[in-house]
């Protein structure tokens, strides 16, 4: 599958999701999926949408391409923008008299942080208005006109009530990081493979949990073998893998030109579209020399039932 077609794809699922969440407000579990993609209703988002409707996902297309460039092709983004403004934050924290900030003053110290330039973000400027703005008392607004460009910050009261509970954080912001960047990912592969049938499988989601890590599964779909490394909610990241016969053995072989990109399984249901494989792990000294690999899983019996083989590992 190309790049143009899975961009085609990951717009018209989550459009098509979203229109479903409006129109049946009482699919708690649509409202879930969409939660957990998270990034939808950004402007950045709606404005790839835009470009890429505009131009059919075409990746040569100049406004598409600068776009991606500027968000991927800048070296050190997220560490400039993230770890490095944070580190600088926790040693501004430590030189404080009582190595102390309250939440706003950390904020202010965030957006204004110097490392995001270096990223290849634009980071966000001062000027005497926004001094001004602050207070409508004249005195105040002079003394904002005076400050030399830019020794430092005045201490000034922000036009803000009160600090936001943590339910409200968690109703407007999802947690970053690893796990949730592969919620995410899984959420939107599960996404374009059920607008297919418009949602009708959301409520068998958690089946996928049967997928153990580690454990090789065959899927009939596919006609492919797999290696299960993780489930997230929606959808088991798997590696395919080859099948080689050697003295009427068969062995399970991580396929090489696979690795580099991410593979998802999605299984809806507990049908024998995908049975679990008996494999043991052969160390590599105790490989047959013909098959011409470094590891490989040597298959010890028949094909079983997804659920059977949980209870049993």
């Amino acid at each position: 599958m190309n790049a143009r077609m899975i961009w085609r794809r990951v717009c018209n699922g989550i459009l098509k999701l979203e229109q479903h969440v409006l129109d049946n407000k009482e699919d708690r579990l649509a409202k879930q999926l969409l939660d957990d993609i998270g990034t939808n209703a950004l402007q950045l988002t709606r404005e790839i949408f835009v470009l890429g409707k505009k131009c059919d996902w075409s990746p040569a297309d100049p406004g598409l391409k600068e776009v991606c460039e500027v968000l991927f092709k800048v070296p050190q983004t997220t560490k400039a923008s993230l770890e490095s403004a944070f580190n600088a934050l926790k040693d501004r924290t430590r030189q404080q008299k009582a190595q102390r900030m309250s939440n706003w003053t950390k904020w202010s110290y965030l957006i204004l942080n110097r490392y995001t330039s270096t990223g290849g973000l634009n980071s966000v400027s001062l000027a005497h208005d926004d001094f001004n703005n602050i207070s409508s008392n004249y005195a105040v607004q002079e003394q904002a006109q005076a400050i030399p460009v830019w020794k430092g910050l005045k201490h000034a009261a922000l036009p803000m009530d009160g600090m936001p509970s943590k339910s409200t954080l968690e109703e407007m912001w999802r947690p970053g990081g690893y796990m949730s960047n592969r919620v995410a990912a899984a959420a939107i592969a599960f996404t374009v493979r059920s607008m297919r049938d418009n949602f009708q499988s959301l409520h068998l989601a958690w089946t996928g949990r049967l997928l153990v890590d580690r454990e090789v599964y065959y899927d009939h779909r596919s006609d492919e073998f797999v290696i299960a490394l993780g489930f997230f909610r929606y959808a088991a990241i798997v590696l395919p893998c080859n099948v080689m016969e050697h003295d009427g053995e068969r062995y399970v072989v991580p396929s090489a030109e696979m690795m580099a990109g991410t593979h998802f399984l999605i299984c809806p249901g507990i049908r024998d579209d995908v049975q679990h494989v008996p494999t043991t792990v052969v160390p590599p000294g105790c490989l047959p020399r013909e098959l011409n690999v470094l590891t490989a899983a040597k298959v010890t019996g028949e094909n079983a039932n997804i659920l059977k083989a949980a209870l049993k590992i």
